[in-house]
């Protein structure tokens, strides 16, 4: 079985729909049976729920809806840098990745967590081999990552993006180690980052400075970045533009629209700074 977790609020009900609907249709009938999906659902119960199983009747998955009285929601909400967020991301549902064990009481061994703004154009069947060996390693955390914190203390830190990093839009990793390890060191790095402001960004900031120079970066492909960026960013990076405009010529693996610019926000392709994108999201709408 391929485990394949999302973390979503209620309003990206549709752009989830997309995410699977792009997995499904390119990926080969015979390996469809064994996707499971787990979709974890900021909001009370809707109506919407009931339309996104008919949609996908027939596919593997189950439906996680986390109430506004969960620990997890009450914890994060209350703990999440709101005010040096991005504006894009001003919303502590990304810090739901960092607790999936919680939401996924039930399930063991690999899971494969994929954004809400990202697509897939190849078939995930594919991916395993590659990534099931790249994942998160197990490391003695308390001896190494403690120490860093208190010397971060009094000033601000960014990891280095270039080296020791990984987006954390696409990730694979142990979910019984994780349960074990790792829960009660987010929570703590989450509330120390809340009350000294010690790392830039929050939830990317914590998974990349608790996993400092242990993970194993996986293929660009699964996780190619930077379509839903700003263009006055883009225009400081011409060789950032002519690459993903070479991938969207021939489109596969996994393309992520990190940052505002997303393509369900735009009625006409021209006008996003990487117009093709926004047609390929279109392909897969339901």
């Amino acid at each position: 079985m391929i485990n394949i977790c999302v973390a979503i609020e209620i309003n990206y009900i549709d752009q989830c729909a997309i995410l699977i609907n792009s997995i499904i249709k390119n990926e080969y009938q015979e390996n469809l049976s064994k996707l499971f999906f787990y979709i974890i659902i900021k909001g009370e119960y809707q109506s919407d729920y009931e339309i996104f199983k008919k949609t996908f009747k027939g596919i593997n998955f189950l439906i996680i809806p986390v109430g506004s009285a969960d620990k997890i929601e009450v914890f994060t909400n209350q703990k999440y840098n709101f005010n040096t967020a991005n504006e894009h991301l001003k919303t502590n549902i990304v810090f739901y990745r960092l607790f999936i064990p919680y939401f996924l009481t039930n399930v063991s061994g690999k899971i494969l967590y994929l954004d809400s703004v990202s697509l897939k154009d190849y078939p995930i069947a594919a991916i395993p081999n590659e990534i099931y060996r790249r994942n998160i390693r197990d490391i003695d955390l308390m001896d190494k990552y403690f120490p860093l914190v208190e010397e971060t203390i009094n000033r601000k830190v960014r990891y280095d993006v270039n080296v020791n990093s990984f987006n954390a839009g696409v990730f694979m990793f142990d979910i019984d180690l994780w349960k074990i390890k790792y829960i009660d060191m987010f929570m703590e790095m989450i509330r120390l980052n809340n009350r000294y402001d010690i790392l830039v960004d929050n939830d990317q900031g914590i998974l990349n400075t608790v996993f400092y120079d242990n993970f194993e970066k996986i293929e660009n492909k699964w996780n190619q970045l930077d379509f839903g960026c700003s263009k006055s960013w883009l225009d400081t990076v011409p060789d950032v533009v002519k690459r993903n405009k070479k991938i969207l010529k021939n489109p596969s693996g996994i393309i992520h629209w990190n940052g505002p610019e997303n393509p369900w926000l735009y009625k006409s392709e021209d006008n996003h700074p990487f117009p093709s994108s926004v047609l390929l999201w279109n392909k897969y709408r339901i």
